[in-house]
């Protein structure tokens, strides 16, 4: 697939919206969000994570190690969550989480 673009401005910063404008124009590029969402988890599922956290006891990458710890510390359905969504804890551990009041994704 070939495409023209046409970019026009004369300074850098004028040439480098154009340029930019003609990407996302021809679909070749897209606009991201500056602040990726965070995700949405249940309050109990919260403060598991959280409990853990708090203790100091493991790096909160170490997933396996998380829902361990959960379980130990007495927050059962985090433990069983963190194991049965681990692309949805990795993501929150890097964009955030937040408490869903409609109970986020059991």
């Amino acid at each position: 697939m070939c495409v023209k673009l046409t970019v026009r401005g004369d300074t850098p910063e004028e040439k480098a919206a154009s340029f930019l404008d003609a990407l996302i124009k021809h679909g070749l590029a897209e606009v991201q969000d500056d602040k990726p969402a965070r995700i949405p988890i249940p309050t109990l599922i919260w403060q598991g994570i959280d409990a853990v956290r708090l203790s100091g006891l493991t790096n909160m990458l170490d997933r396996p190690v998380v829902a361990r710890l959960a379980g130990e510390l007495g927050w059962p359905d985090a433990a069983r969550w963190i194991k049965a969504h681990p692309k949805e804890y990795t993501e929150g551990v890097f964009r955030g989480f937040i408490v869903d009041p409609q109970g986020g994704k059991s």
